[in-house]
């Protein structure tokens, strides 16, 4: 997520240490804490005819 065009770094970010030193210590949990969560509640939207992705 680091290495999105939204922050737009002019390098690849390639180290847990860089990616604190740029986002910070507290939007750096924030980020991994929100991804884990979707990881785990993924939701089968099979019956509404859409995908993850799509919705």
């Amino acid at each position: 997520m680091s290495n999105s065009s939204i922050f737009g770094f002019r390098s690849k970010v390639e180290t847990p240490r860089k990616i604190i030193n740029l986002l910070g210590i507290k939007f750096t949990i924030y980020i991994t804490i929100n991804e884990t969560i979707q990881n785990l509640l993924k939701t089968d939207l099979e019956p509404y005819q859409i995908t993850n992705d799509n919705f």
